[in-house]
């Protein structure tokens, strides 16, 4: 009797262990699990070092641990008993029967109640009559595409105001044909706007072409209605088209509205599937600090030169109504010679998936699993160098595959020209001259971010130590992408060459 016990249970592990193994490959294909998402909730995971998909499967969505922002464990389990009843892993069945079957998934309640209900307590009659500065001759068009939602509208007009800096402007909102009536008032709340109004819905795509047609700016920058732009969020993007005549397009940084980061730039993969790089991670870590080249930035706020995109021909309606269109827009900059360019020190909060929603099932939003086959097709020959999806994620993240990378190992980051014995100096000029990807660790130096900032806008990455990750885990981690190194200093060099030595294959440069 005990042996067919023990064999019974033999089979029910081995039975398990084959589900787990089959929603495992599940849920990878359809990439409705965040690994940066989960791995940031549940930091024992992180510090563990334990596979984040497998430690779900296992333990995660039994302690209604949420896979994903979008995805909310509990309430799935809690609106349909029978999955419960089933023992299916809850993300498994709603790739495999839910999605078919209609169920509906909600953002989680931390998410819903950031994004959804913000202005819950807000009545629009009651907002305050806002002026925008009226200039003859603006610099810049701001480009505001909106569908009902008049609040975020609004909230989003009102921190342009506060946050111009002195910029001369002109804010065009163009209403796709909203049906509330708040919406069509925008224009009594805010006076010395450009608004317009649709007589037929047009979709997000062809809205924000039309809206083209009426702006008077050098720069056309498009910003989502659902933001809310922080500190030198302008200044910021146009400083790197006024700089850089080889830039022809620039985004910002997208946060969450309880701070988590949403997007740092974008990656697309050989697949043409995408990915927001750093997203569900802290917005202050180094590593999404520094001015860099991206596969994409996102069209919740991206700045052009107004007659790039004229020439271009304006976003390309086959992706209509909206999603890939922003990608698609990066990647015919980029076949003109031109760089796509991610600034960090351009900040909005977006409420993501207030317009169009999350659920790529439904609406507009199932637009975005279409226009990814569109795109695909289109971009062929160009996807086809780059990386598999969630693989060599170092490279891609600032696109420096074939690039030489070099690791620069000093006591602190000063670079004042006031020291002509300053190597560090020296070292910064000549990887820069070869165009090589520069990672600076300043290993005695506390984190300032008025020596930080120059370098970080040049494109280095200064690697501080955050949230725990030190450079040994970096170099254990990322240290085989490593071509070069160089040590400023003697003692630097004797403190550190062997973990440089043990984890990566950096030749040691000697640089006089």
């Amino acid at each position: 009797m005990k042996k067919i016990l023990l064999n019974f249970k033999i089979v029910n592990k081995v039975a398990m262990w084959l589900r787990i193994r089959k929603w495992k490959r599940i849920i990878a294909e359809s990439k409705m699990f965040d690994n940066e998402y989960y791995l940031f909730k549940n930091p024992d995971v992180k510090r563990a070092n334990i596979d984040p998909l497998s430690h779900f499967l296992e333990f995660g969505s039994n302690e209604g641990r949420d896979p994903s922002e979008w995805f909310g464990v509990k309430k799935y389990l809690d609106s349909y008993p029978d999955v419960a009843q089933s023992g299916i892993n809850p993300l498994a069945h709603y790739i495999m029967f839910g999605s078919q079957e209609k169920r509906l998934v909600e953002l989680n309640s931390i998410y819903k109640s950031s994004y959804l209900n913000v202005y819950q307590d807000f009545v629009f009659n009651d907002l305050p009559i806002l002026t925008a500065q009226k200039y003859v001759d603006p610099m810049v068009s701001i480009i505001i595409p909106a569908y009902n939602q008049a609040i975020f509208t609004y909230k989003a007009i009102e921190s342009i105001l506060q946050n111009a800096n002195k910029i001369s402007y002109e804010i065009i909102v163009i209403d796709d044909n909203s049906s509330e009536k708040d919406a069509i008032q925008i224009a009594d709340k805010v006076r010395n706007i450009k608004y317009i109004r649709n007589n037929n819905n047009l979709g997000f795509l062809k809205n924000c072409n039309k809206a083209v047609s009426f702006a008077e700016g050098k720069y056309l920058v498009f910003l989502n209605n659902d933001v809310i732009v922080l500190p030198n969020w302008l200044s910021s993007l146009l400083d790197v088209l006024e700089n850089n005549n080889d830039v022809g397009l620039v985004g910002s940084k997208l946060i969450f509205a309880d701070g988590i980061l949403q997007e740092a730039g974008g990656i697309i993969w050989n697949d043409a599937s995408g990915k927001n790089f750093g997203r569900g991670d802290d917005p202050k870590k180094s590593e999404y600090n520094y001015l860099r080249e991206v596969d994409y930035v996102s069209g919740a706020s991206m700045a052009i030169r107004r007659d790039l995109f004229i020439n271009i021909g304006g976003f390309d309606e086959r992706f209509a109504p909206a999603y890939y269109e922003d990608s698609d827009l990066a990647f015919t900059v980029r076949s003109l010679g031109l760089k796509v360019v991610y600034q960090p020190l351009s900040e909005i909060i977006h409420f993501e998936g207030v317009s169009h929603g999350t659920n790529v099932e439904l609406g507009i939003k199932k637009h975005q699993v279409i226009n990814r086959e569109l795109f695909k097709k289109k971009w062929q020959h160009v996807l086809h160098a780059h990386a598999k999806p969630n693989q060599k994620l170092f490279l891609a993240k600032d696109r420096s595959f074939g690039q030489k990378h070099i690791l620069i190992i000093s006591h602190n980051i000063s670079v004042t020209n006031k020291d002509p014995d300053n190597s560090l100096i020296y070292c910064l000029q000549f990887c820069q001259a070869l165009d090589y990807v520069i990672t600076l660790v300043p290993v005695d130096s506390i984190k300032n971010e008025k020596d930080v900032k120059p370098l970080q806008q040049k494109g280095i990455f200064v690697f501080y130590e955050d949230n725990g990750f030190s450079l040994l885990n970096h170099l254990k981690t990322f240290g085989h992408h490593y071509d070069f190194a160089y040590f400023t200093y003697p003692e630097i060099q004797c403190k550190f060459i062997k973990s440089v030595q043990a984890y990566t294959k950096a030749k040691i440069l000697q640089i006089k």
